[in-house]
């Protein structure tokens, strides 16, 4: 059902599972009191990064548990994975970052992704069960702007900071990040707590509509983390930024390895399909088959016509309640609906005079349908080879037009469309365009 690839193009690979905070809505349930806390060793991180360049993963996320515990360690992972030209970022609370990890971040090219649970300190403490962490957090995030790292907010919504979204987006905004992202709660495989923060599909809009508000009064770059069920509004003009074209990629095009070597579809899934520290991520990945082939989604989703922008939202939720291949929580009741919506397959054509250049972030790889390009942003193009081929030439000219490329390259005027294509998919980007915040979000 889904397009097989090799291996993962993105892993997130968590160095521990030690934090200094205590989150309510952690997936890291394990750090119960009675459970043991793992971290990788120097040498099985080695082992792990050099996995990932022989299995050509093309981007990657450290995260934890909390890895700025670890200073040495994430250091380590950062030197490799520029030396191997593995695109990364961070996931971190911030609230331990120094000048020296930051300059460490700043010189091997990475971006950090933070979190923050409400503008209101009290709140956010409170949630983290951390006293202080909120100014913590703030310190961070200057220290990080200070070294010019790019820092990308998330906000983990709940019941407890519903209604928080919009006032925390706007004190994001004004301590200068502009990039904000908004995740419902996900439940935990293993804990119970989940249903003390659970959300009602109604207020998933109310998240959305409150993103909505910040970019249209601040000009922020906003989006969510979640894949959503598509049919969870009908309005697709509205709301179709964060419902369309963004299904699930755990173990389509996304694993995760956990801080005991082993490989996950996804960091809220608990199964675990082989050791990535002995068995090369290429073998592990081939267990990883029925998130692909459509056997773990209900019959209900592979019938609708809809499937393709979708993707019939989160299996590791699904599992929560109690089947994996159940209807996610958030599927409308009738799916016989007629969304309000555009030709959302239209591809606008862009001007042919327009300054371009490619984007810097742009990473290839050969599969043996073809080459696939990716910014490590959620959209994907997978083009021929001779496409692709074109596209590096292309990287030798600092700035050109379309009309310049149809001119130097003898194309038919019929490649517009798909050139326009390679633009919506973030292949090219303004000549000015400066806008990119370098995180990382799971194709």
């Amino acid at each position: 059902m889904y397009r097989e690839f090799k291996s993962p193009l993105t892993a997130q690979l968590e160095i521990t599972s030690r934090c200094n905070h205590k989150c309510i809505h952690c997936y890291n349930y394990w750090r119960a009191e009675n459970s043991n806390e793992t971290t990788l060793t120097e040498d099985r991180l080695t082992k792990i990064m050099e996995n990932l360049r022989n299995s050509e993963v093309m981007q990657m996320v450290i995260t934890g548990g909390e890895p700025m515990i670890y200073p040495d360690l994430l250091v380590k992972g950062l030197e490799m994975a520029k030396a191997f030209g593995i695109r990364c970022s961070i996931n971190s609370n911030l609230t331990l970052v120094t000048p020296e990890i930051a300059q460490a971040i700043k010189v091997n090219n990475s971006s950090v992704l933070t979190s923050m649970l409400s503008s209101n300190p009290d709140e956010h403490d409170h949630l983290t069960n951390s006293k202080g962490s909120h100014g913590r957090l703030l310190r961070g995030i200057k220290i990080l702007q200070e070294a010019g790292v790019s820092v990308g907010v998330n906000m983990v919504v709940m019941k407890q900071n519903l209604s928080s979204v919009y006032e925390t987006g706007k004190f994001v905004n004004s301590i200068g990040v502009k990039s904000f992202t908004s995740t419902k709660v996900c439940p935990s495989l293993g804990d119970d707590v989940f249903e003390r923060l659970k959300i009602t599909k109604d207020d998933n809009l109310l998240i959305f509509d409150q993103l909505l508000h910040l970019k249209d009064e601040f000009g922020m770059n906003v989006d969510t983390l979640t894949a959503y069920p598509s049919c969870l509004s009908q309005d697709w003009d509205k709301y179709g930024s964060f419902l369309l074209g963004r299904s699930c990629s755990a173990g389509k095009t996304f694993c995760a390895v956990g801080s005991n070597g082993q490989l996950r579809a996804c960091v809220q899934h608990d199964k675990e399909y082989g050791d990535v520290v002995s068995e090369s991520i290429t073998s592990i990945w081939k267990r990883l088959g029925k998130w692909r082939d459509g056997s773990l989604l209900p019959d209900k989703c592979k019938e609708c016509q809809h499937l393709s922008v979708c993707g019939a939202g989160c299996r590791a939720t699904c599992q929560f309640f109690g089947d994996i291949k159940s209807l996610d929580p958030d599927v409308a009741e009738a799916c016989d609906f007629k969304p309000v919506v555009g030709d959302k397959n239209k591809i606008e054509l862009i001007d042919k005079n327009l300054r371009l250049r490619i984007n810097p972030l742009l990473r290839f790889r050969e599969e043996d349908f073809g080459t696939v390009m990716t910014t490590g942003k959620s959209k994907i193009a997978v083009v021929t080879n001779d496409s692709a081929y074109l596209v590096k030439k292309l990287i030798d000219q600092e700035v050109f037009t379309l009309n310049e490329v149809f001119a130097k390259y003898s194309l038919n005027t019929s490649a517009h469309k798909f050139l326009s294509m390679l633009y919506d998919k973030g292949v090219f980007v303004e000549a000015d365009d400066t806008k990119d915040d370098g995180i990382i979000i799971p194709c």
